[in-house]
């Protein structure tokens, strides 16, 4: 990058034109949007690669333990590199992608209450999205979610498997998407940062039935992020639904469906309350509370559609997310009944 774009995109000058502010912002904006798109395609590629070397072991005899070790360092590999070259070639500073600084517990706190409390409505949301999805058959089919997250008995696999889906997926995940990606666009825009991040985040768990959630929370998540000033509140959030979610499963596993369908409800009741408790003790103290930090962005586009179009519009960003929904189209029911019908027909032949 030339010198005077290299300092344009610190900050422009305040004496220029509107219209070339205009132009500039759209051109930084279109240069970040490829980025974040060649990041995702990135992951998509390590993820596929190393998702087939993972597979390799399964077809001769492996134990549990070693699948999910298998399954942890893939996971690890596919989530860190790609988010990593991203922080390293942004060309940001690095303090200002990562705001690892401790949260006051002044506002700390209120927001992992009232984010907790978001998670019911949020599992009610995706749950009735997924019933209507479930109408056109686009719902995932449930043979490959049953697979996705069959029971793991080995106690020493069952750890491996609670440190993967819980701590780790919490931090690379946050890392990526609330500290490398929400922070390179919130120059654009709180609120476009948020949208586009969440959307991203639930776009790569790459099946109908987690991303209505994914994005949703990612909203929570994001909101949470700019509200705080921090990655860590984020991170304790994501890390408190992954939690639940294993213990619930577990549960469900080890003590039938029925006393599964028991304990989620008590615990999204218990976050429920906890959360509007947490809600209306910000309303009553809303003057003595930081303000939601949304004001305008140095490189935030005038107009209606706030920058979403050139984001989208990004070569990078166009293919990654064909090749996401690509992926969540194929784990439908419908795709699958497709396949079986040829192979049954095959079969006749």
């Amino acid at each position: 990058m030339e010198d005077y774009k290299r300092e344009f995109y610190k900050k422009l000058p305040e004496d220029m034109d509107f219209d070339l502010q205009q132009q500039w912002k759209k051109y930084f904006l279109r240069k970040d949007a490829i980025l974040v798109g060649m990041a995702l395609l990135i992951f998509l590629a390590v993820q596929n690669i190393l998702g087939v070397i993972a597979a390799i072991p399964s077809l001769v005899s492996v134990s549990q333990l070693t699948d999910q070790l298998i399954q942890t360092f893939v996971y690890v590999l596919s989530m860190g590199i790609p988010f990593f070259i991203l922080f390293f070639v942004s060309k940001r500073d690095k303090t200002e992608l990562i705001s690892a600084e401790i949260p006051k517990p002044h506002t700390f706190w209120p927001v992992i209450l009232m984010g907790i409390g978001c998670i019911p409505v949020l599992q009610f949301a995706a749950g009735y999205f997924d019933q209507l999805l479930s109408l056109v058959k686009l719902d995932t089919y449930q043979p490959l979610l049953d697979a996705a997250f069959s029971p793991v008995t080995d106690t020493g696999a069952l750890i491996v498997q609670f440190i993967c889906t819980s701590l780790l997926a919490a931090i690379f995940e946050e890392f990526a998407f609330r500290g490398v990606i929400l922070q390179i666009l919130r120059r654009y825009g709180n609120t476009f940062a948020i949208v586009t991040s969440a959307l991203m985040f639930g776009l790569i768990h790459g099946n109908t039935y987690q991303i209505p959630f994914a994005f949703l929370f990612g909203l929570v998540l994001g909101a949470a992020a700019v509200y705080t000033g921090s990655l860590w509140t984020p991170v304790l959030l994501h890390l408190i639904n992954n939690m639940v979610a294993f213990g619930l499963n577990i549960v469900a596993e080890r003590f039938g469906d029925q006393a599964g369908d028991v304990a989620t409800y008590i615990a999204w009741g218990a976050f429920f309350l906890l959360g509007a408790a947490a809600a209306i003790f910000v309303a009553a103290t809303a003057k003595k509370s930081a303000a939601f930090k949304n004001e305008r962005q140095p490189y935030e586009l005038s107009g209606k559609k706030k920058g979403y179009g050139i984001f989208f519009k990004a070569p990078t960003i166009i293919i990654s997310i064909v090749l996401m929904a690509l992926t969540a189209f194929f784990m439908t029911t419908l795709v699958q009944d497709w396949v079986n019908s040829i192979v049954q027909y095959a079969d006749l032949l």
